[in-house]
């Protein structure tokens, strides 16, 4: 893949709930292998605007590697599907953006190994760990990432878990679903930008930490004494709840798209 040239293609799109999002996929995907397809190893960099109608726009970018146009273009389909069906109001798209990257190059790694600077701590104290990542035709690559451990942290045993973006997003869904929560168009609106713009080419290290806690729709009610959970949780309340689940995280941008977890036990001692 070795044209450089900057190609610009400007279509116009005809509106029609159900057709619009599969010719948008069609015309984005198409745009980018005009000059055939991509090389087996190869990295597309992306960023895109969605404006609508009376509404903030949707913005996101992202990079993708190894699936040719595949995400770009999954991701365009499903957002204008969402904008266009939805239960809340017709969302319409008054114009689209989209500017593609594509690089000769793999930005694949997988989680080989990890492993703690300590693997007792106390509370407040900050832990370092080193991941070693296995990249596509090169030499095993090496990276460090920190966490600090929270003051309040009870003494015990916690997994500690390194997870990469597709790997920590399942995480997010199964332990935090309120926060994907959609009740209203704003709502929708909110939670695409938030998804769309969620990196691929992160690092994460989460470790739980025991919480007491109530999730309400999209509402988080952390540290609930027993008193008020028990009052909350009233079988005659309309609303639902849901156990609140807490953690402590960071990430460290890389380079490469990192697929894979690690789990290490970490033991927290009372200082």
């Amino acid at each position: 893949y070795n044209d450089p040239k900057v190609r610009t293609y400007a279509c116009r799109l005809a509106y029609d709930r159900e057709y619009t999002p599969m010719i948008g996929r069609l015309v984005a995907q198409a745009s980018a292998l005009m000059q055939g397809p991509l090389p087996p190893e190869h990295t597309v960099s992306y960023q895109g605007r969605i404006a609508v109608k009376d509404g903030e726009p949707i913005t996101f970018e992202n990079i993708s590697s190894g699936r040719s146009v595949t995400e770009v273009g999954s991701e365009l389909l499903s957002t204008l599907t969402l904008l266009l069906n939805n239960p809340f109001d017709v969302v319409k798209p008054e114009s689209i953006e989209l500017d593609m990257v594509i690089e000769p190059a793999d930005s694949t790694a997988a989680i080989w190994s990890a492993q703690l600077s300590k693997a007792v701590v106390k509370p407040g104290q900050t832990i370092t760990v080193e991941v070693m990542l296995q990249t596509f035709r090169e030499a095993r690559a090496t990276t460090s990432i920190e966490l600090k451990i929270p003051e309040t942290m009870p003494a015990g045993k916690y997994p500690l878990q390194l997870l990469g973006a597709t790997t920590y997003n399942s995480f997010l869904n199964q332990n935090a679903p309120q926060r994907f929560r959609v009740v209203d168009t704003q709502s929708l609106v909110t939670g695409l930008n938030r998804v769309l713009n969620m990196p691929r080419n992160r690092l994460y290290v989460v470790l739980p930490v025991p919480a007491t806690g109530l999730a309400m729709r999209r509402h988080e009610l952390p540290d609930l004494p027993p008193t008020r959970m028990a009052l909350l949780q009233d079988a005659r309340r309309l609303q639902p709840m849901e156990p609140y689940k807490n953690w402590v995280e960071s990430n460290v941008e890389l380079d490469k798209i990192v697929s894979g977890a690690a789990q290490i036990e970490l033991t927290v001692e009372q200082p």
